[in-house]
């Protein structure tokens, strides 16, 4: 539900219209190779589950051997950020989206016509909650890495989130 990665040169230095420049990670206590949520629930919760670093001090004598250490801040974990979505609900809607956009493709083939994508959003009637959010085509996130240039040029658009970045009338 969304990746992680380096913090990328872009991001760690930032130079505005007027030539200032800024460097707003830094700011905000990342280091340089830091590793930061970069798309979907990651990135959008990267402050809540990102925790903050320790720092050990460590005490050398002059042979160099270490005479001394003592933590001088306290590692703090980041957050838990506990999701509505049903991994094997998620899945079952991820098949039947799959086999619907078949089936479509089956029953009314009209020639050149064809549904190559589509997209699914079941929310809870009682609080709102997401349930369940599906794209088709996907993607495995496993592979992102080593797969992009395949996945990048694929025409039916497997990395646009259609459920969540998609613009339709409801219904």
């Amino acid at each position: 539900l969304g990746r992680v990665g380096k913090i990328t040169a872009e991001k760690w230095k930032v130079t505005d219209e007027n030539g200032q420049t800024t460097y707003p990670l830094r700011e905000k206590g990342y280091n340089m190779n830091d590793i930061i949520g970069i798309s979907g629930l990651e990135s959008a919760y990267e402050e809540e589950l990102r925790g903050k670093d320790g720092v050990e001090t460590i005490t050398r004598n002059s042979d160099g051997v270490i005479v001394d250490t003592a933590l001088t801040t306290v590692p703090e974990p980041g957050h838990t950020v506990q999701l509505t979505i049903d991994s094997r609900f998620q899945k079952a809607v991820d098949k039947a989206l799959a086999e619907n956009i078949d089936m479509i493709n089956r029953v009314y083939n009209t020639g050149s016509m064809k549904a190559a994508a589509g997209a699914a959003v079941v929310l809870d009637v009682k609080d709102g909650s997401v349930l369940a959010a599906s794209n088709y085509p996907s993607f495995d996130q496993n592979l992102y890495a080593t797969q992009y240039s395949e996945y990048s040029a694929d025409e039916s658009l497997p990395l646009f989130n259609r459920a969540l970045q998609g613009l339709y009338t409801p219904g």
